[in-house]
């Protein structure tokens, strides 16, 4: 099927890249090459992507992972000359640079009395290991745990990479009371939580961790891991697959009405015709029982979605629950349904659920009654769970 011109994908990759800073951007950069060649996609957006990748870890100063620098120069294959190709010269000198920098922070860190002094060499350490890809270290135990908040978000920038949750050192009483103190600590953390959850696929926690944190994107950010626009449109997706429907148009008049210092922030994070504006649309056509129109603007939206670091594993399960709440939401128009005498309503074992041509098959009135999400009867067997 030959794909229109008006409905490729065109990313703005420049543009995209300011929300993001340091090796997380590069990941993203990455991301966005590897999951943009196809007829929904414009044929520069891949090689786009790889040149700032490539220009960020050349030019940065920062970034010194070598393993992502081959990749990306690799995949690059030359084509955008000569000023893009695998220098190995310059790689060789790279690594050695890092093996003579962590050689001498593991001297110092080892002859080292004051403890103060230990927790900014420590720090200086992971931050060297993390930008040059050797996670590690991180986790690896001191004698004297570091306890400064900036060696604990170090250690969050890695749980992130590496989806290792569960060896998070546990945060001190002064570490949490810091954060409680300087907020833009607490917005990082609170942002770390709700982005695992979704990794950890707790797609209802993760709705109300970033709808919770909207109020305060005009004042914070975490731009090594996330954008403002990024919170907003992971806690509408989420929201829309686990929120009941009033809860949904709360959420939604946050952003539709936001009231205060919210509403210039949020004006400039919803860019029209960009990803959240789409899905405050698709959430309208939801909200207002037009459910073709709904699933159609989400599968329009599905490639975009798609090309998100955090979000890619969970687009296609986050939009078979949004279709799921859709069915539910349309059969709780009934008190009760017998699946023996609701089949007479079936066509071919399909039923029509609007004008738009949108239908629910039997198999999944059962899977839903089965799963507790509705009440009902299956071949006289009674299905009665709290409807949800």
């Amino acid at each position: 099927m030959d794909i229109e011109g008006d409905d490729q994908l065109d990313l703005d990759v420049e543009a995209y890249s300011r929300n993001y800073e340091g090796r997380n951007l590069v990941l993203r950069l990455l991301h966005i090459a590897e999951n943009s060649v196809g007829p929904m996609f414009t044929d520069d957006l891949e090689l786009e992507a790889l040149r700032l990748a490539y220009d960020l870890i050349r030019n940065d100063g920062i970034v010194c992972d070598m393993r992502l620098f081959t990749v990306i120069a690799e995949k690059i294959q030359g084509r955008l000359g000569e000023g893009y190709l695998l220098d190995e010269k310059w790689r060789l000198t790279k690594n050695n640079n890092f093996v003579k920098q962590d050689s001498i922070l593991r001297n110092d860190l080892e002859s080292a009395t004051d403890e103060l002094e230990k927790d900014r060499l420590a720090l200086r350490q992971y931050w060297l290991h993390y930008h040059c890809g050797q996670m590690a270290i991180v986790f690896r135990p001191y004698p004297r745990q570091v306890q400064t908040i900036d060696a604990y978000m170090a250690t969050l920038l890695v749980a992130l990479e590496t989806r290792n949750f569960g060896e998070l050192p546990h945060r001190s009483v002064e570490q949490i009371a810091y954060c409680n103190v300087k907020r833009a600590y607490g917005f990082k953390i609170d942002c770390f939580k709700s982005l695992s959850n979704l990794l950890e696929s707790k797609y209802q926690v993760t709705a109300e961790g970033f709808v919770q944190l909207w109020k305060e994107v005009d004042n914070y950010n975490y731009r090594e891991v996330i954008s403002s626009e990024d919170i907003v449109l992971f806690g509408l997706v989420c929201a829309m697959a686990t929120f009941s429907k009033s809860t949904l148009q709360n959420a939604v008049d946050t952003i539709v009405n936001p009231i205060g210092q919210v509403a210039s922030h949020l004006e400039n994070v919803i860019k029209p015709f960009g990803p959240c504006d789409y899905l405050i649309d698709v959430i309208k056509k939801l909200l207002a029982g037009h459910f073709t129109d709904c699933m159609t603007l989400l599968e329009k939206q599905r490639p975009r979605l798609l090309l998100d670091f955090y979000l890619r594993d969970h687009v296609d399960n986050l939009l078979s629950m949004m279709r799921d709440v859709i069915i539910v939401d349309y059969l709780k128009s009934f008190s009760a349904i017998s699946l023996d005498n609701f089949t007479l309503g079936f066509q071919g074992g399909r039923l029509r659920v609007d004008s738009g041509g949108m239908v629910i098959t039997e198999s999944q009135v059962k899977r839903l009654m089965l799963e507790g999400k509705i009440k009902g009867r299956i071949e006289g067997q009674v299905f009665c769970p709290q409807m949800q």
